[in-house]
């Protein structure tokens, strides 16, 4: 009897080792590396969406070689700022890219009258942009300008500014109204949808919560 008892023990003393050791084993083993994530370095943020450092750089690479020599991170940032304020209020107002505005944007993407394929082909290829990265960027750019026809479709053109426009500048040079005429309405709606587009930036911009990171001399 007194044996059994012993062996009972024994049994129930090594069921404890085994669980204590399987225990220790599972705390001590080294876990798996996580996977590392890469770190971008932000430049601003704008209602909170940010605008990385890898995005101004990607832009500047987008721009002829002569042109980014005059052009700072900073500025970049700027209009990298007013394109985020832009889609924003444009998903807020759920505003979406057709597939035929990408298509219409597309088509005169090298060249506003006449469509070619090689020349839009090369265009894409000087700013190092994958097939991709053009097709959101038309995508984005469709919802922006569904966005600022909304917004630039409500104005006016008196015949008094028509007159003046003429009187200053065709009058002298022996045309015609009935013939400058077209031409000035042309002008003048051109010119007040860039003043109320612009307006309307500057009013989100003043609005918007926007926190740089880069100082403005950077380059």
């Amino acid at each position: 009897m007194k044996g059994k008892k012993t062996l009972a023990a024994l049994v129930l003393m090594l069921a404890v080792l085994v669980t204590v050791t399987a225990v220790i084993n599972t705390t001590n083993t080294p876990k798996e590396p996580e996977t590392q994530h890469e770190t971008r370095e932000i430049a601003a943020l704008v209602n909170g969406q940010p605008i990385y450092i890898q995005e101004i750089e990607k832009e500047l690479a987008t721009i002829p070689q002569q042109q980014r020599l005059n052009l700072t991170n900073f500025q970049v940032l700027d209009f990298l700022i007013e394109k985020k304020l832009l889609i924003q209020q444009a998903d807020k107002a759920g505003i979406k890219a057709a597939q035929q505005d990408v298509d219409a944007l597309y088509r005169t993407y090298a060249n506003p009258y006449t469509f070619n394929l090689e020349q839009t082909e090369a265009l894409i290829a000087q700013q190092n942009l994958t097939e991709e990265e053009f097709v959101q960027r038309l995508q984005e750019q469709a919802k922006i300008n569904k966005l600022l026809d909304k917004k630039t479709s409500q104005f006016s053109i008196s015949n008094g500014e028509v007159r003046q426009m003429y009187e200053l500048n065709y009058r002298n040079k022996n045309i015609t109204f009935e013939k400058a005429e077209p031409q000035i309405v042309s002008f003048l709606i051109k010119k007040k949808r860039e003043n109320i587009k612009q307006d309307y930036i500057n009013q989100l911009k003043l609005h918007a919560k926007i926190v740089p990171f880069i100082e403005q001399t950077s380059s």
